[in-house]
């Protein structure tokens, strides 16, 4: 049996307004295994973003606890979860957020030198990454100059290029039409057969469920196995 990559233990997590406290969850609980290939869906406001951002060490719950590898996080420090973040989780959210002023190339090798890569050497693990999703003619182009699409096939290489075990995505084909978001679908199929890459989606899409192996429901502040 594969070993757990990602435990969440209970969590909680509210929001207050001028008028109110909002409980978006209310005791979620999920285990993910290495390999897992998973899928969360919900109506809009459920609370998948919330639950995605305090699995990817982006937000803290307020009771429960995360553990990410076998540590648990709610004793890291900042810089601690920072450099977790980084050696260990890719994101890739519905809009892209490429930077227009660099290539396509920089964008997907710019991450791994802030990590502390070579900058030789990130380029030529972005050009490996590109290459290995079907993008590698976008190699010097601009996001401006490549269709939607491409822009989040290269978000994605973006979040695969330093070899993440763990690839969360919030909503990545909101945006596409069919034909892309098939296409997005059988880069994650393969990033997570061929290279053991964990995937967690967020989705309210319930098309998109039979690609993957695992579906989870949020409802009411819950995980509900599909």
């Amino acid at each position: 049996m594969s070993e757990p990559i990602l435990v969440l233990e209970n969590i909680h997590k509210s929001y207050s307004t001028s008028v109110e406290t909002i409980h978006v969850l209310t005791g979620t609980n999920l285990e993910v295994l290495r390999g897992d290939r998973i899928i969360i869906t919900g109506p809009s406001g459920s609370g998948k973003s919330t639950l995605l951002h305090i699995a990817g060490l982006l937000d803290l719950p307020e009771d429960g606890a995360t553990f990410l590898r076998g540590q648990k996080i709610e004793k890291k420090s900042d810089a601690e979860l920072s450099d977790l973040r980084a050696k260990h989780v890719g994101f890739v959210f519905q809009f892209h957020h490429l930077l227009p002023d660099f290539s396509i190339q920089d964008n997907v090798a710019l991450p791994l030198i802030i990590r502390g890569e070579h900058p030789r050497k990130a380029r030529m693990m972005a050009l490996e990454t590109l290459s290995r999703l079907g993008v590698e003619k976008l190699f010097y182009k601009r996001p401006s100059e490549i269709s939607g699409g491409e822009q989040q096939r290269v978000a994605i290489a973006r979040a695969v290029a330093g070899a993440p075990d763990l690839l969360l995505l919030d909503e990545p084909t909101g945006n596409l039409d069919r034909e892309n978001t098939l296409q997005v679908m059988e880069i994650l199929k393969k990033l997570n057969i061929e290279l053991g890459i964990t995937v967690i989606m967020v989705s309210h899409n319930l098309n998109l469920i039979p690609y993957f192996e695992k579906h989870y429901t949020l409802f009411e502040g819950k995980l509900y196995p599909g």
